[in-house]
């Protein structure tokens, strides 16, 4: 039960109000003891005093103080009433008893007041209970002519603050009983969502991707849970884009090799078949081979940027490898009568990954080839710009319906799937030059219109040039 984060917040809510209870009762018990007995002392002090300054003025006369003085004294403030001598020895007693006349007092007090201060004291007595002293110098003739001592019950004091105890006591007990519903209705309100949170998880690791939470309450929790049904959504996209992957490279892979499969058969049952008819299936069995190698190697390719995040920068020249990508390209373009050209504003070298530009510029341009009916152009430019570099491949080709911009960088996704065949494409080039963009931290927009053609622009941040030393400050 314990292990349950509801019941482990109600306990750490109790434990500390009953921590807080307990310093707050002890310093209140500590501060009305010390305000009821201080007032106590003050009070008694103050008449202890004023039948001392009564007395004096007995020896200022001559005269001893009448014992009715000191009796009367002690019934008006219900308190016993000694007299003592310079010596500490009892002269009088309020209570007219022989009990203690005669005796000298050796209390610390006594000790003090006959020296000329004041003191006051509580002490605890078998017989009596909680008893208060008072001991006050009665001074004559700028002398200490004896002392008078007060001794009083202040059981009623310490019995109120005994009844302010047990009541701050049971209002502690309510206001814990208060506290504990109180925190259990606020940790039911706190772990609510935190249990809908687990048990989508747990729905989750089962394999149920649709598992969602319902978003409520404010702050962190709130944002969990957004953020929870994001990952949730998240999640199903890119489960669906990996059965879709897996269904397409499947279909892409299985279309060559049953052609493949379907040719040789051929060639095993019909043995009488001209030399010519043999080398025509071996030619189509061929170009199955190659289609399939180019499939197979676009995957690996994709797969291994999954994995390979590291750039291999180098400094080349640019424009070099752009016109080497056209040369090789040529020949495709020319099949088709189309204008393949490279323009570029690039001085110098640039420290870049040359393998993976190359394979962005190739696979744009080979796309624009493909997709660019015969006459067209395609124009292939690069521009360096404040430490970034800008590629852009345009063409005259059928253009991007509107609706298909946003898809096409998905695997196998073809915009023409008639022409992509033909061509030998499988729609993984967008999604190749897609992965490569994003691990340098590029960007990458299209603008297209449909049967007018496309323009690619990406984008690739590169290191600044390191100035001659040579030059100075020029």
């Amino acid at each position: 039960m314990f292990d349950n984060l509801r019941w482990r917040l109600s306990i750490t809510y109790l434990l500390i109000i009953i921590l807080v209870m307990a310093l707050s009762g002890f310093f209140l018990n500590t501060s009305v003891t010390n305000y009821y007995l201080n007032n106590a002392k003050i009070n008694y002090m103050s008449q202890a005093n004023i039948l001392a300054n009564s007395i004096a003025e007995n020896y200022f006369k001559g005269q001893a103080p009448p014992r009715s003085v000191i009796k009367n004294f002690g019934e008006q403030i219900d308190a016993r009433v000694l007299l003592l001598d310079y010596n500490g020895k009892i002269i009088m007693d309020s209570f007219d008893t022989n009990e203690f006349e005669g005796i000298i007092f050796k209390h610390n007090e006594v000790v003090s007041a006959l020296k000329g201060e004041g003191k006051a004291g509580v002490r605890y007595l078998e017989d009596d209970g909680w008893v208060m002293y008072i001991v006050v110098p009665v001074i004559a003739y700028r002398e200490v002519k004896g002392a008078v001592f007060l001794s009083t019950s202040v059981n009623t004091v310490i019995n109120e603050i005994r009844t302010l105890r047990w009541q701050y006591f049971l209002v502690s007990i309510l206001i814990g009983v208060v506290v504990t519903i109180i925190s259990i209705i606020v940790a039911k309100y706190l772990t609510g969502p935190i249990k809908a949170l687990t048990a989508a998880a747990k729905k989750m690791a089962k394999g149920d991707l649709s598992a969602r939470v319902e978003i409520t309450g404010q702050g962190e929790i709130r944002h969990l849970a957004q953020a929870f049904n994001i990952m949730g959504i998240e999640l199903e996209n890119y489960n669906r884009r990996q059965k879709s992957f897996v269904a397409n490279a499947s279909h892409e892979l299985r279309t060559p090799l049953s052609s493949i499969k379907a040719l040789v058969e051929s060639l095993i049952e019909d043995r009488k078949s001209d030399i010519s008819l043999y080398k025509e299936f071996l030619k189509d069995i061929n170009t199955e081979i190659d289609r399939l190698s180019q499939l197979v190697e676009n995957l690996l390719n994709l797969a291994r940027l999954d994995k390979i995040k590291d750039l291999n920068k180098k400094e080349i020249d640019v424009m070099k490898l752009a016109n080497n990508i056209t040369g090789r390209l040529r020949p495709l373009a020319d099949e088709k009568n189309i204008k393949l050209s490279t323009r570029g504003r690039i001085k110098g070298k640039l420290k870049i990954d040359a393998e993976k530009l190359y394979h962005i510029i190739w696979n744009l341009a080979d796309n624009a080839i493909k997709y660019t009916p015969n006459g067209g152009k395609v124009y292939i430019s690069l521009i360096e710009e404040k430490e970034r570099l800008i590629i852009r491949v345009r063409d005259t080709g059928i253009g991007i319906p509107e609706g298909e911009i946003e898809n096409i960088f998905e695997p196998f996704v073809r915009i023409d799937k008639a022409r992509c065949r033909e061509s030998g494409g499988f729609g993984l080039g967008l999604s190749l030059v897609k992965e490569i963009v994003e691990t340098q931290n590029g960007e990458i927009k299209v603008k297209s219109r449909q049967d007018k053609g496309s323009v690619f622009t990406i984008i690739l941040p590169i290191e600044p040039k390191l100035k001659d030393p040579n030059l100075g400050g020029l």
